[in-house]
């Protein structure tokens, strides 16, 4: 596997002040500010991991924000991300392949699914972690209509205008969570596969919204997602959280975390309500394309 499809799969996914209670529909926006209690103020926008053109007609209100802030948060250093992801990471231990994990019926199911998704990549997929493999069957079909993601777009800007760059979690915690993920539930995503092209284009049009009761109902729709989901942002909101509590406290702090850590009771947004943050929806501005800028 190549450098390029490694990243892809790590990159490859509201009026009122809000404190503690979960946000409802009418609070829908993908860029937030947060206060502390002692009113120092920062913001978070939710981003989406894909490389597509639609994606970036965003609010110029965004981009503004960002340019007032002194640092900016994306989940991983993108600048380190390149040189120190590893490719025989997603790739199983020596002298293991798929059939080490499931039967003799699963692995025929598998296989089956594979050639049909990845092709001639499917023999090699043998050799990959299960959640690797669930994540480039699911993936397989996007078409990249953009040469960039929004988190990597918004890294870029930043360091144009010499703000602070940072990530929140490490390569290697990410790469955790993924093997932490159950053989099982990774087949049983593959096997709901056949519904996630028309899902994740809904995907898409709810995030070109800004409609987060949208994107977490469609997260919830696909039952093995939606525990795939819970076991990939839920825990990780609280450490987020806990990362972020300090530069909340100094404020003008930017931070860009996938869409989909946003809303929810055990979403980050809400995390930092219950912590005594003030959180509330940041709307106006005009619809600009980001990548013509």
């Amino acid at each position: 596997m190549t450098t390029k499809l490694f990243t892809q799969c790590i990159l490859g996914i509201i009026t009122s002040c809000t404190f503690g209670q979960e946000l409802t529909a009418a609070d829908n926006s993908l860029l937030w500010k947060v206060t502390s209690k002692e009113g120092a103020v920062s913001h978070i926008f939710g981003t989406i991991h894909l490389p597509d053109t639609l994606m970036f007609r965003q609010r110029d209100t965004v981009l503004s924000v960002l340019n007032a802030s002194s640092v900016f948060y994306a989940e991983l250093d993108l600048d380190s991300l390149m040189t120190s992801v590893d490719p025989m990471s997603m790739m199983l231990p020596p002298g293991l392949t798929l059939a080490n994990f499931f039967t003799t019926d699963e692995l025929a199911e598998l296989r089956a699914i594979l050639k049909e998704r990845l092709g001639p990549m499917a023999t090699m997929a043998e050799r990959m972690k299960p959640a690797a493999i669930a994540i480039m069957a699911m993936t397989d079909n996007l078409e990249a209509t953009a040469s960039t993601t929004v988190d990597q777009f918004l890294w870029a800007h930043a360091r144009s205008r010499f703000i602070q760059v940072r990530g929140i979690e490490s390569i290697a915690e990410q790469m955790n969570v993924l093997d932490s993920i159950p053989p099982r539930m990774v087949l049983e995503a593959l096997r709901e596969n056949e519904t996630s092209d028309s899902l994740i284009k809904a995907l898409l049009f709810a995030y070109s919204t800004e409609n987060l009761e949208e994107i977490s109902r469609l997260v919830d729709s696909v039952s093995a997602v939606e525990s795939f989901m819970s076991t990939i942002n839920d825990h990780r909101n609280n450490t987020m959280a806990s990362r972020l509590q300090e530069p909340l406290l100094q404020g003008k702090a930017f931070i860009a975390v996938g869409a989909a850590h946003l809303p929810g009771k055990q979403g980050l947004l809400n995390v930092l309500a219950e912590r005594g943050f003030a959180v509330e929806p940041v709307f106006g501005g005009n619809r600009v394309q980001w990548l013509r800028q």
